[in-house]
């Protein structure tokens, strides 16, 4: 078996939702974890890491699914397409883009509730680094475009996918060649809700092999009485923050390029709002 399809981004880009999409089709067997990021470290195809991969997928099937979304992001650089492309040069790659207002200010809210940056004004953060290079999505695409086949990529944005889901079957049923009737006959596709994050303090509670195994033991109530202690310890915004309007524009203008060298090499329009929300000052 060879995996031969790739959801390579965007984070806070809808991508669980496309995952669950696509995983309930017949004909694709998804990752039985969303996220290996197998390809973002150095491996050698003959290793017997590449086994320990495949057997993440647990049944047969037309295509197989990875789900690693970091794949794309600007801290692996070109190595990681690289690696996919040697691993498999036919590979499907799918790439999915959000409005970049609304996936810098859910990015900010995840990393900051999670302990990843320690400044709770999104507005004081717009010039650091990590979240505004992951907004780059043509720069973050291109160490593929220059590999594969441009046949072999998708872009696709998350504005169709939760609000045109028919739409987006009909792009995925011709990418894959695979039959539309198998993908979801729903008319909505819901966005993955969960915001709800603990501290990264916590992960050796929350990740360790103890905790996973009591996890099976343990009453339901108990296990989200613990999970909402360690919430509260986790001190995390309640809402979504917001980027001013100054913020906004000067967003916009620095993306500009970015987005017009995206919908050029997808051939459509792909940021459909793309425009200063909201109503509120610079302060």
């Amino acid at each position: 078996m060879k995996v031969n399809l790739f959801i390579i981004g965007v984070k806070k880009s809808g991508t669980t939702s496309l995952f669950n999409l696509l995983s309930n089709h017949p004909d694709i067997c998804p990752c039985s974890e969303k996220e290996p990021n197998f390809f973002n470290s150095p491996i050698d195809i003959k290793d017997s890491a590449i086994t320990e991969y495949h057997s993440l997928f647990k049944s047969s099937a037309k295509y197989y699914l990875d789900g690693s979304v970091l794949y794309s992001t600007p801290g692996n650089g070109p190595e990681t397409a690289e690696r996919i492309f040697s691993y498999n040069p036919k590979a499907k790659l799918i790439y999915i883009v959000r409005d970049p207002i609304d996936r810098f200010e859910s990015q900010h809210w995840h990393s900051y509730n999670r302990g990843f940056v320690q400044t709770k004004d999104i507005n004081k953060k717009l010039s650091l680094g990590d979240n505004f290079d992951i907004s780059k999505y043509f720069s973050n695409l291109k160490p593929f475009i220059n590999l594969f086949k441009k046949e072999n990529i998708l872009v696709l944005s998350s504005e169709d996918l939760f609000n045109n889901p028919g739409y987006i079957k009909t792009q995925l049923s011709e990418f894959t060649g695979l039959d539309i009737d198998g993908f979801l006959n729903e008319d909505r596709i819901y966005e993955n809700r969960s915001k709800k994050w603990i501290n990264k303090k916590y992960d050796f509670i929350v990740n360790s092999s103890l905790s996973r195994s009591l996890r099976n033991i343990l009453p339901v109530y108990l296990v989200s009485s613990i999970k909402n202690i360690l919430l509260l310890f986790s001190n995390n915004l309640k809402e979504k923050p917001k980027l001013n309007q100054t913020n906004q524009k000067r967003l916009l203008m620095h993306l500009n390029e970015e987005f017009s060298g995206l919908e050029e090499f997808a051939g459509r329009k792909l940021f459909h709002k793309n425009q200063i929300k909201g109503q509120s000052s610079d302060e």
